[in-house]
């Protein structure tokens, strides 16, 4: 488990729009990554 205020290991995500990596975004001031492990479910 990763603590609150600790820095993130670096991560890459395949999407559709491209890669990401979180490194990208070590800039900014506040990063959320959210995850949906059942988003690909039909109803």
């Amino acid at each position: 488990m990763i603590k609150v205020g600790s820095q993130a290991p670096d991560c890459t995500l395949d999407s559709q729009p491209g890669t990401f990596s979180l490194s990208q975004f070590q800039r900014q001031k506040h990063v959320m990554l959210v995850c949906y492990p059942l988003d690909r479910m039909s109803t």
